[in-house]
C-alpha cells in the first residue's frame, strides 16, 4: 500500500483528472479509506505489541529461573510499559 497508491501508479500525483484510478489506504483522495487504513494498522500493531510483551511472562513464573533473572524480567517489562 506504501509503494503503489493508485493503480495506475501515475495517477497518484496527477489529483485533477479523474481518468478512473483506483487510489486506496495512504493514497486515497477522501478520508474514508485513509482512517480505515490507519485504524488497522494501529490495531495490529497494538496486538503484536501485547504479544511481544506477553512472550516473557511465563519464563518469570517457572520454578528454576533465578532470583536475578527474574529481577531483569521485572525491569524489561517495565520498560516496556514505558
Amino acid at each position: 500500500m506504501a509503494f503503489f497508491p493508485c493503480f495506475p501508479v501515475n495517477e497518484y500525483w496527477d489529483t485533477l483528472t479523474t481518468s478512473g484510478s483506483k487510489c486506496y489506504a495512504f493514497g486515497a483522495r477522501t478520508p474514508g479509506p485513509l482512517v480505515a487504513a490507519f485504524e488497522s494498522h494501529t490495531g495490529i500493531n497494538m496486538v503484536f505489541d501485547v504479544l511481544v510483551l506477553a512472550i516473557p511472562i511465563p519464563l518469570y513464573f517457572e520454578k528454576d529461573t533465578p532470583t536475578k533473572a527474574r529481577r531483569g524480567l521485572i525491569v524489561l517489562l517495565f520498560m516496556g510499559c514505558l
